[in-house]
């Protein structure tokens, strides 16, 4: 769990969900969803990176970000989602996710950044209505502003794969 997971509430079957706080939203086409902000260390806007040979589709490349060398991972690529051109609306969020040893900061392009949310524990519903197998990777909840569906994602869980391998 993320060490800001200590803001955690069980529901029902004892399914962890976030509870409140701060959360950066940011869209991948018409869909938003949104990162703690507390693992957020800034956005930034698109940069070509430099690409690495023999990495998956949806790792662009790494940035220099002031020495330190990031990994940047297109999140639409990463949801199997229809790639698109980059604008000047694509924005780099640069995150940090915690491994079972280190953290590591890495780069994510999304299409775009909204706003942040500050969230009641009483916004957050369980992600029961989204697939297991996603939900049990990185969904910590879903919430409903001004109409709208945003999804949150645990980033930790998300990246699992790769804090691991970096």
């Amino acid at each position: 769990m993320n060490a800001e997971n200590s803001q955690m509430k069980s529901v029902g079957d004892g399914q962890v969900v976030a509870e409140e706080g701060q959360y950066l939203c940011f869209t991948l086409g018409e869909e938003v969803y949104a990162f703690n902000i507390l693992r957020v260390q800034e956005i930034r806007g698109w940069t070509p990176v430099r690409v690495v040979p023999d990495s998956p589709p949806y790792m662009k490349g790494v940035l220099d970000l002031r020495g330190v060398i990031v990994p940047v991972i297109d999140l639409r690529e990463r949801f199997s989602l229809q790639h698109v051109e980059y604008s000047k609306e694509t924005v780099v969020v640069v995150i940090t996710i915690q491994g079972e040893t280190a953290s590591t900061t890495l780069g994510v392009v999304v299409d775009g950044v909204s706003d942040v949310l500050d969230l009641a524990a009483d916004d957050i519903k369980a992600p029961n209505m989204v697939s297991g197998e996603i939900r049990d990777c990185y969904i910590e909840g879903v919430t409903n502003k001004n109409g709208k569906i945003i999804m949150l994602i645990d980033s930790d869980l998300l990246f699992k794969d790769m804090s691991n391998r970096l």
